[in-house]
């Protein structure tokens, strides 16, 4: 084999297989639409990549409601217009709406962005790139979103990433607010996240109103295999051991809630989700709940050993304030550690109004 045709062999290959991605990389957006125009154009379907948009618009008997492919392919160099800003260069092809007879026209996607639409609340028009996973396991997915010229306003816009979405109430993974005057590059990290073979990974820019005119966002994804690590068992332990614990074994804490258990020392780690032993993905969150020992231990807020007059006190100091951090839980009347003293506390005290504990 020639040098020549050495070379088109390596092309081939970086076009049909994952070889030219890092190792453990399932899908890029960015190199998988480049290799896609290797052969003349970017395909729907080519390396797992779809391309199109999900509206909630119910006119014309529903025919636009949902997710739909894009059905105009628009490539330079050509006559037919795209829209994009005039003295900005658009990109060398995109998928959107429209034809040879009106151009390629929004909900658009080109090779490292995407162009919602919407005209109202309830006739918005998402710019979606999905993937259809061919991989059974727990992905890392991750990237950067944001607007794509600083010179432009645009309007306030959503960036999400969901599986198997098929409208705009489907529930995410992750989601993030681009207001008009936000020019950030943000990055995004997903770092364990389970997937079955066949499964579409969504990506969606969607409009946060009515309006989505100038809203043109950059952003790219990779989807690798993740690095799987055990969860330890953090259960028994304080809150700050528990965190040392976590971020020893490469995972971070995540949400942290309390719940009344009589059986965990106060202040320690009651339950942990996931549980102690599963894999995740590498970085990922643990969330845990924080015991608050009995009722009893909780509503007794000067640990007198028994709840009578001078609780009710400090408790009626506190009667509904909203803004109980977790330093002191507003000297312990947040009995529930919800951050706020209301009548969910008053029916703990209420139940426990002059019992007595051993101390």
């Amino acid at each position: 084999m020639n040098q020549r045709n050495h070379l088109f062999f390596f092309l081939f290959v970086c076009m049909t297989t994952p070889l030219c991605r890092s190792a453990g990389t399932l899908a890029n957006s960015v190199l998988d639409w480049e290799f896609s125009r290797m052969d003349g154009a970017v395909n729907q379907g080519e390396f797992g990549w779809e391309y199109g948009y999900i509206s909630n618009f119910t006119g014309n008997d529903g025919s636009f409601y949902g997710w739909h492919p894009n059905p105009f392919y628009w490539q330079q160099p050509t006559d037919i217009s795209i829209y994009w800003p005039q003295g900005y260069t658009p990109p060398a092809e995109a998928w959107g709406i429209g034809g040879d007879s009106t151009g390629c026209r929004p909900p658009m996607s080109w090779k490292d962005g995407g162009y919602p639409w919407a005209q109202a609340l309830n006739d918005q028009w998402a710019a979606v790139r999905r993937w259809q996973s061919s991989y059974t396991g727990i992905i890392r997915i991750s990237g950067s979103v944001g607007r794509y010229y600083d010179s432009l306003q645009g309007w306030d816009v959503v960036f999400s990433v969901a599986i198997n979405a098929e409208d705009l109430t489907a529930p995410v993974l992750y989601s993030i607010p681009i207001p008009w005057n936000d020019y950030t590059l943000h990055t995004y990290v997903l770092p364990s996240v389970s997937v079955q073979q066949g499964d579409h990974i969504t990506f969606l820019i969607n409009a946060a109103g009515a309006l989505a005119h100038n809203s043109y966002i950059r952003y790219t994804a990779t989807i690798e295999e993740a690095t799987l690590v055990r969860v330890p068992n953090v259960t028994q332990q304080s809150l700050v051991n528990a965190e040392k614990t976590l971020i020893g074994s490469g995972l971070l804490l995540g949400g942290v809630q309390y719940d009344f258990d009589p059986l965990t020392p106060v202040e320690h780690v009651s339950s942990q989700n996931p549980n102690a032993g599963a894999q995740i993905g590498q970085g990922a969150a643990v969330d845990v709940t924080i015991s608050l020992g009995s009722e009893l231990e909780a509503v007794d807020i000067d640990d007198d050993g028994g709840v009578g007059l001078s609780d009710l006190a400090v408790f009626s100091g506190y009667w509904m304030h909203a803004d109980c951090d977790s330093l002191l839980w507003c000297a312990g009347a947040d009995v529930n550690r919800d951050g706020y003293v209301d009548a969910d506390d008053l029916l703990v005290v209420a139940a426990q109004w002059v019992q007595v504990r051993d101390i």
